[in-house]
């Protein structure tokens, strides 16, 4: 199986601003980070987003990780993005996609609508 490191980082880079719309670009205060290490065994990339700011008719803050490795024997991929608005509603989504040789599963998880106190 083939994994690509820069259409990784790319989907990653743009799954926060396509989440929140225009408004993910437009954040003030972010935190980013990124790393990615390739070897003869195979590759591991990471990336962390975590940022607050107004959009969408309100303030909100939100937070994207995305955690993918590849080797011989298959690859993985586990994210996670939450949101929480100014009403203190929080929405949360995880997801973990596995494949390799004995076959493939993804699992997803969400809930919305609750308030974090």
């Amino acid at each position: 199986m083939k994994i690509s490191l820069r259409r990784a980082a790319a989907v990653c880079a743009l799954a926060m601003p396509l989440a929140l719309g225009t408004s993910g670009i437009a954040m003030a205060d972010a935190y980013d980070a990124f790393d990615a290490t390739a070897g003869p065994h195979g590759a591991v990339a990471d990336v962390v987003h975590a940022g607050t700011g107004y959009g969408h008719g309100g303030y909100h803050g939100a937070f994207f990780e995305d955690h993918s490795v590849a080797g011989p024997d298959g690859a993985s991929s586990e994210w996670t993005f939450a949101t929480v608005g100014d009403d203190g509603e929080v929405t949360y989504v995880t997801v973990l996609d596995t494949a390799g040789p004995d076959g493939a599963s993804s699992s997803f998880e969400a809930s919305a609508g609750s308030h974090g106190w």
